[in-house]
């Protein structure tokens, strides 16, 4: 009886050699010791959660720091002693033009101006923010030229992130694009009007997503609502398309060729089009203040095609452009020559194909018009990326510690 009740007892102890039990997988993602059998986390700890937050934080940053020492290196560029330089007689202009504003509450848009009224209510608004000073008027292009080195790194979907990354660090310290970043002159809204409308085209081919197709919208609206030379720069972009045919017909890229599934509807391209309608007719018309300023839309091209046939200071002969590059724009000219030798191998992808062709598109027809004044950034931010796709391929090398040293010499360099 005794021998008996000593076995009950020791079969109620708990073992001290008992069974090692195995870890599950709970919901989290995490090793946990303790739970139901359903995997949820009980008493028991998450293992190794905080570790894997802080290595995939620190990835991260790896990832990231070109790109914001990238960014940091052109607000320093472009946002420093903003308001040093005296104004040019342009920006008196068109600081006029805003204190007209002001008084009428709207633009009168005048085809003979040659300039669309976006500008002018943006440093309307900034004006009024921050008060009548020159760096105010400056400070909304000093941000979009910042936006176009940002905008400049969002390419690398279509060719890589080390060739954006270079693009993006010529830009950052371009001395043309620092220049006109700190100018208070319309030349910046046309730049990402038309980056933006290069990169919903490349988006809708590789990848056929509505966001592209409302980035097209987008741009040929900030376009129409800039500058009139947005006709030529559309016309370049068309011709490019056909360029792109003809050479993928003789030489295919290793890209399918074969355009992604469309994911947008015929209401989102009614959409796109009613706001860039809506834009148009409220920013010409001032506000519908002014309903004759409409005209104007028609009305600037007999009056602009004079300006640049004649003469007036905006007549540049086609190798103009090449000494300057020459002189101030290095990666810009590498890229021009780079063009010839490197668009033709099919590994080129085919936005910078696209790139090349209306870099030679752009070439061609401000060469045949004599007016070139609208080409300052725009057409060379092509010849930049054309440059960068393919330096980048020299350049595996290169690692991004190096970034240290090469951005900011470029920056003390320009």
């Amino acid at each position: 009886m005794l021998h008996n009740n000593q076995n009950l007892k020791n079969s109620r102890r708990p073992s001290k050699k008992t069974a090692k039990q195995p870890k599950r997988v709970g919901k989290a993602g995490c090793l946990v010791e303790s739970g139901d059998d359903n995997g949820n986390l009980g008493s028991g700890t998450a293992l190794h959660s905080a570790t894997y937050r802080e290595v995939d934080f620190k990835a991260k940053i790896k990832e990231a720091w070109p790109a914001i020492l990238i960014l940091l290196v052109a607000a320093v560029a472009r946002l420093t002693l903003l308001g040093m330089k005296p104004p040019h007689f342009d920006e008196g202009v068109n600081g006029w033009f805003v204190d007209q504003l002001s008084r009428t509450g709207y633009y009168h848009y005048d085809p003979t101006n040659y300039h669309g009224p976006l500008h002018f209510y943006i440093l309307f608004l900034f004006q009024s923010l921050f008060g009548r000073h020159i760096w105010a008027l400056r400070l909304p292009l000093a941000l979009a030229s910042l936006g176009a080195v940002w905008f400049t790194m969002k390419f690398d979907r279509f060719m890589g992130r080390k060739a954006a990354l270079w693009a993006a660090a010529a830009m950052a310290v371009s001395p043309g694009c620092v220049f006109y970043g700190r100018y208070a002159i319309h030349e910046y809204w046309l730049v990402l009007s038309l980056m933006a409308i290069a990169w919903g085209m490349a988006g809708l081919w590789k990848f056929g997503e509505k966001k592209y197709l409302w980035a097209i919208w987008i741009g040929v609206t900030g376009a129409v609502l800039t500058k009139e030379t947005y006709i030529l720069h559309f016309a370049c972009a068309l011709a490019a398309l056909g360029c792109l045919w003809i050479l993928g017909f003789l030489t295919p890229t290793e890209e399918r060729e074969v355009m992604a599934k469309q994911q947008w509807t015929g209401r989102d391209m009614a959409l796109g089009a009613l706001m860039f309608a809506g834009c148009v007719i409220f920013f010409y018309s001032g506000g519908f203040m002014d309903i004759k300023g409409l005209r104007g839309l028609y009305l600037t091209f007999a009056a602009w095609a004079k300006t640049g046939r004649n003469g007036n200071g905006h007549d540049k002969p086609w190798e103009y452009w090449l000494k300057l590059c020459s002189l101030y724009e290095w990666p810009a000219l590498a890229g021009i020559g780079m063009s010839l030798l490197w668009g033709l191998p099919p590994k080129v992808p085919r936005a910078v194909r696209w790139a090349i062709a209306i870099l030679g598109a752009a070439a061609a027809v401000f060469g045949i018009c004599g007016y070139c004044a609208s080409l300052h950034d725009a057409h060379i931010e092509f010849s930049r990326i054309s440059f960068s796709h393919s330096f980048s391929d020299m350049l595996d090398l290169v690692t991004p510690r190096m970034l240290l040293c090469i951005i900011p010499g470029g920056a003390l360099i320009a």
